[in-house]
């Protein structure tokens, strides 16, 4: 679902000590670094591994009550010195707008095939501000059109109240990767979706005034 992703990150320099335990936790980012209720949302981790060092895992939790994002990464212990920089990019997807908190934390494990509360461990915690999605709404052909059906199993048909002129159509999977795209459009536009795999995906329709996204089903 989705164009290139471009990941834009701070460089740091970190300085180790032989035979240090612990990860560095580097800076956490967005992707995109402006967030609305629209975009489809990435967090980005780095860490910085002390040895040569091996991701053994990764996983996030989201505590909907305290509107937070716990983020785990694990690491073998390696051998040899020479720091490494690991950077993870967890995908959250959708959020509504509001203020979340993400919460990292990077382990240092001597086991090869797991970490626990006891590893070595080091955290950052990072504030992310969905901005509301308002959409420009100035004779921007998207404003007015029909989807069906929905859920849909095959074929979808897009029908517009006018010419939808320089309108874009992207559908994306929930790893936002395009897997149908078609531009121009017609005002009754028939797309084939029959080669998609069940699931859920999301229709976007842009011009350079507006956007909007629908949510689909494919049974």
């Amino acid at each position: 679902m989705k164009k290139t992703l471009c990941l834009l990150s701070l460089l740091f320099v970190a300085h180790f000590v032989k035979g240090q335990c612990c990860p560095y936790v580097g800076t956490i980012s967005t992707h995109p670094h402006v967030l609305d209720a629209s975009l489809f949302i990435e967090i980005v981790t780095q860490a910085t591994t002390p040895n040569q060092a091996v991701e053994i895992g990764r996983s996030f939790t989201f505590d909907s009550q305290q509107n937070t994002f716990h983020l785990k990464a694990c690491y073998f212990m390696g051998t040899q010195p020479g720091p490494i920089l690991f950077m993870d990019t967890f995908t959250v997807g959708f959020l509504n707008p509001g203020t979340y908190l993400v919460a990292f934390k990077a382990f240092m494990s001597s086991s090869q095939t797991s970490c626990t509360a006891t590893d070595s461990i080091s955290s950052s915690v990072y504030t992310l501000v969905v901005n509301p999605y308002v959409g420009i709404v100035q004779n921007a052909s998207p404003s007015t059109f029909h989807v069906y059906p929905n859920p849909v199993t095959d074929k979808l048909y897009l029908e517009f109240s006018s010419d939808p002129n320089d309108v874009k159509l992207e559908i994306r999977n929930t790893l936002g990767q395009v897997v149908y795209e078609e531009d121009p459009l017609k005002k009754t536009t028939e797309v084939d979706i029959s080669s998609l795999l069940k699931g859920v995906y999301y229709l976007y329709l842009a011009t350079k005034e507006e956007r909007k996204t629908l949510k689909l089903v494919k049974e």
